[in-house]
């Protein structure tokens, strides 16, 4: 087996945070290094609680590092009434958490890390508002060397989740997605625009349906309590979001876009947090660069986020 990827995992776990998570613990192509945890599903205190919680149901031992409690400029508008109050719908039957809390915040964590790492080493997996990366990098904007690539699941080309332009990621922290756009960093975005089309469908689950494994019921609960169906009328199952960025961490061949230029709108009105793709470079002056993903191979990708899961007893 190759060397595993380093990588840091910065989220607000969130029932597709939970996936994702779940996903990376369950991958031994990856060396996770800590998990930074931001506010947005919901609170600062319940996304770390569920975090810690998500480490004790796969039975890993991760360092959690709490974060930014609240956007950069921006007032917090949760979403739990999507992810319930605790943030972790369909998955209260889990016991009080046992894994620790490291003393160190989340934003001197990234930069230790990303100032002891080789050029281009570590890969940054964020699923939730881009709080905690945007401070670091304000206070440290050295740290992009050792950034290999953030991969980001975040905005929306076409329509968004939270209003029409916007998706609640980029909603909830425009100010910081955009100096991450602007920060220098190889970046990855996956949007809407392909999240939308990774429904889990009971027929994509089916491979989890009668596994008697914690992990298993857990996951079918959680996505059983999301209820949510996609974008269109004849959807059979809500979009699996953040998982998608370890799915293209792990299985690049599963998910294919374009490179472009980028922007998030951080102005108050209609437009807050629509994020610009330039995919003809006709913007004055020229945006930053970053490859915008709009393709998965859903039937491909949960086959193997269903492997994956069956792999914790």
């Amino acid at each position: 087996m190759s060397t595993p990827q380093k990588i840091i995992i910065d989220c607000d776990p969130g029932l597709d945070d939970a996936i994702a998570l779940l996903l990376a613990f369950g991958s031994p192509e990856l060396d996770i290094l800590g998990i930074t945890v931001a506010a947005g599903n919901v609170g600062l205190e319940r996304t770390v609680i569920n975090t810690r919680q998500l480490v004790d149901l796969a039975g890993v031992a991760v360092p959690i590092h709490p974060g930014c409690p609240a956007p950069l400029f921006r007032r917090l508008e949760t979403a739990a009434h999507i992810h319930g109050d605790s943030g972790l719908k369909g998955a209260e039957h889990l016991p009080p958490p046992r894994a620790p809390v490291s003393d160190e915040h989340a934003v001197p964590a990234l930069i230790r890390h990303l100032r002891a790492a080789a050029p281009g080493q570590i890969i940054l997996a964020c699923t939730g508002p881009l709080t905690n990366l945007a401070a670091a990098l304000i206070q440290a904007p050295d740290i992009v060397t050792g950034i290999a690539r953030v991969v980001v699941m975040g905005g929306a080309v076409a329509q968004g989740n939270a209003t029409p332009a916007a998706e609640f990621n980029f909603l909830t922290d425009p100010h910081a997605a955009e100096i991450v756009c602007r920060s220098g960093a190889p970046l990855e975005i996956i949007p809407l625009d392909l999240t939308w089309q990774a429904e889990a469908s009971p027929a994509r689950l089916g491979p989890l349906r009668g596994v008697d494994t914690e992990v298993a019921r857990t996951v079918l609960s959680m996505i059983a309590a999301y209820g949510r169906k996609g974008r269109h009328i004849n959807s059979d199952g809500p979009p699996l979001h953040d998982p998608c960025v370890i799915g293209h961490i792990l299985w690049p061949d599963l998910m294919q876009g374009q490179r472009g230029g980028v922007s998030v709108d951080v102005l108050p009105g209609p437009n807050e947090g629509r994020l610009t793709a330039d995919w003809w470079s006709v913007a004055k002056p020229p945006l930053p660069q970053a490859l915008v993903l709009t393709e998965i191979d859903a039937d491909g990708f949960f086959a193997r986020l269903c492997d994956r899961l069956l792999r914790y007893k």
